[in-house]
């Protein structure tokens, strides 16, 4: 993958995923009874672990902080901040699990947090924050 893109690990998700495998893996190996690839969940059921989407955001606007908040103060949106994200993925799961949502303040955040994802393609073709910020306040 080109560096660009990858984000580095956490060394503790990757090792419990790792341990899990095994176990599982040793489990397979003591119960051939069961066929953890075909008649259950079992081989995939953990392979996701990974950080919360609400850290996953947090990671992305730090990476493209400035275009985020080029965004925000020029149409006057509350700060993008832990806080505001939390509330934010709590609306997107009360969405996706209930099929309920009540925006409120949190439907501020979409224009910032979707700026965030056209500054990570830019970023990604290899344009300077100048420009990203330039071309997406045009856009927003």
């Amino acid at each position: 993958m080109d560096d660009k893109r990858s984000r580095e690990k956490d060394v503790l998700i990757e090792k419990i995923k790792k341990n899990i495998k095994k176990t599982i893996a040793d489990f397979s190996k003591s119960h051939n009874e069961i066929d953890v690839n075909k008649e259950t969940t079992i081989s995939s059921a953990f392979q996701y672990l990974d950080y919360t989407l609400k850290q996953k955001i947090l990671t992305l606007y730090s990476e493209n902080r400035k275009v985020a908040d080029a965004i925000v103060s020029k149409w006057v949106l509350p700060q993008v901040n832990e806080t505001n994200i939390a509330s934010f993925v709590k609306l997107r799961n009360n969405k996706t699990h209930s099929g309920t949502v009540e925006w409120g303040d949190s439907a501020k955040l979409y224009a910032p947090l979707l700026a965030i994802v056209y500054a990570g393609f830019f970023k990604y073709i290899g344009l300077p924050d100048e420009i990203i910020i330039c071309t997406l306040l045009q856009i927003f």
